[in-house]
C-alpha cells in the first residue's frame, strides 16, 4: 500500500470517526427527551452542521486521493443519521 492510499484511508476513517462520534454525543445528550417525545435541541442542528462541513472537507481530500465507494458510503450514512434523526423527531429550543 502506497503513502497515497494510507493518507487517504486515514482521512476516511478520520472522517467517519468524528460524524459518528458527534452523532452519537448528539443522541446520548438528548437520550431522555428524545424518548419522552421532546425531540433534540435547535442547537443540536447548528452543531451538526459544523461536524458536517468540516467532516466533508477530510472526506473530500480523502476522495481526491483515492476513491472507495465503500468508505464513501460508509461516511455519508454517517451523514444521514442525524438528518433522519432531524426529519422525524421534533427539534426544539428548550430549557429545563
Amino acid at each position: 500500500m502506497n503513502k497515497r492510499s494510507l493518507f487517504s484511508k486515514a482521512f476516511y476513517w478520520l472522517a467517519i470517526i468524528v460524524s459518528f462520534v458527534n452523532f452519537a454525543y448528539i443522541v446520548f445528550i438528548h437520550w431522555d427527551f428524545i424518548l419522552d417525545g421532546k425531540g433534540v435541541g435547535s442547537f443540536s442542528v447548528m452543531w451538526t452542521a459544523v461536524y458536517g462541513i468540516v467532516t466533508a472537507i477530510v472526506w473530500l481530500v480523502a476522495f481526491v486521493l483515492e476513491k472507495d465507494v465503500k468508505l464513501t458510503t460508509l461516511y455519508w450514512l454517517t451523514i444521514l443519521a442525524p438528518v433522519l434523526l432531524f426529519a422525524f423527531s421534533p427539534v426544539k429550543f428548550y430549557i429545563e
